[in-house]
């Protein structure tokens, strides 16, 4: 039986070779995660929103048992008409002291191994595919230069994805200085050549559509290894692209340039990182959501997110949120295996 503590970790490199080879089992986790909130908001505020990022159940992965609690006035689900993006929705509204939440849910979550991809080229759904071929905002003069020269004489859309993603781990690192998940523009990171998962992702999707490739962004948590633990600053971008054929299928260069700086791990195991992320999600992702420049529902009175895979709250129509992560709201997420 397969060691699940080294799954559950940094793949190791024989285990990554195996799944690349479909030698292995599907792997999966099964965890209750928990997010509480005594949230920072001025006492004398009459009316306190907050949204907080709600996982649906899909092909990979089954939330239930959802409980929420917690001196709130309101609460809803709510779906966000553009997007993907599902959230939680509290309201306080009364001035008090305390504005507190309690949220929770389990998740069953399987890796999902697409082995060897090699679909026939068969033509694109364009009707079908439009919303994803559009640029990817923010997108430039850069974005469209950069796929030309890296799609080049390629016309299979696996070929063309396949080159715009190892372009992308061979020449853009992990960027040790960026915040969070990084701000997720695809220009900027062109120009530094370095980024974060939000960062390496809209470079992905950018990259894709420029060059008629299908793809969209997908936000998230990695759950961290180990049997239980904090997960507040774990939230994660990796994209897909659409084969046709074959269907979304995802990569993760964010996570292959985080691997690299984190881990200096020897040529083979770098090697081993960047085969086994094209095409392949493992088993500690949960997925929030996708889109971009996201406006909530019901709608919040700021400019609309970049993303939306951090709790944002706003106090008397002003934004709470210091940052994109929203640290200062004071929550805490963890997890516990079951």
């Amino acid at each position: 039986m397969m060691n699940r503590k080294i799954v559950r970790g940094t793949v190791a490199l024989g285990v990554m070779i195996a799944l690349s080879a479909q030698t292995a089992l599907a792997r999966e986790r099964q965890m209750t995660v928990t997010m509480e909130v005594n949230l920072n908001a001025p006492a004398d505020a009459k009316v306190v929103r907050m949204w907080v990022p709600y996982p649906l159940s899909d092909g990979d992965q089954d939330i239930t048992n959802v409980k929420i609690s917690g001196n709130y006035a309101a609460t809803a689900i709510h779906r966000e008409p553009k997007g993907e993006n599902t959230a939680l929705f509290v309201e306080w509204n009364t001035p008090q002291k305390d504005r507190k939440l309690v949220y929770s849910y389990h998740v069953r979550r399987q890796d999902k191994v697409m082995g060897v991809l090699g679909a026939a080229d068969l033509p694109l759904a364009r009707a079908e595919l439009r919303s994803y071929l559009e640029p990817a905002p923010p997108a430039g003069s850069k974005t469209k230069e950069q796929a030309d020269k890296i799609v080049k004489g390629k016309k299979p859309v696996l070929d063309k994805a396949r080159a715009i993603y190892f372009w992308i781990v061979e020449n853009l690192p992990w960027d040790p200085s960026a915040r969070a998940v990084g701000a997720g523009d695809a220009e900027k990171a062109l120009e530094k050549r370095a980024g974060r998962f939000a960062d390496l992702t809209a470079v992905f999707v950018s990259l894709c559509r420029a060059a008629g490739v299908p793809a969209r962004e997908r936000l998230g948590v990695r759950v961290p290894k180990g049997a239980s633990g904090d997960m507040t600053m774990s939230q994660m971008g990796w994209a897909e692209f659409y084969l046709p054929g074959v269907g979304w299928v995802a990569v993760n260069p964010g996570l292959v340039a985080r691997l690299i700086h984190d881990q200096k791990p020897s040529d083979i195991e770098i090697k081993a990182f960047k085969e086994y992320y094209f095409g392949n999600a493992d088993e500690n992702l949960v997925v929030y959501g996708s889109g971009r420049e996201i406006v909530l529902n019901p709608p919040q009175s700021g400019k609309p997110l970049a993303y939306f895979v951090f709790p944002y709250a706003e106090a008397d129509g002003k934004t709470l949120n210091d940052d994109l992560a929203g640290m200062n709201l004071r929550y805490k997420i963890s997890f516990k295996e079951e």
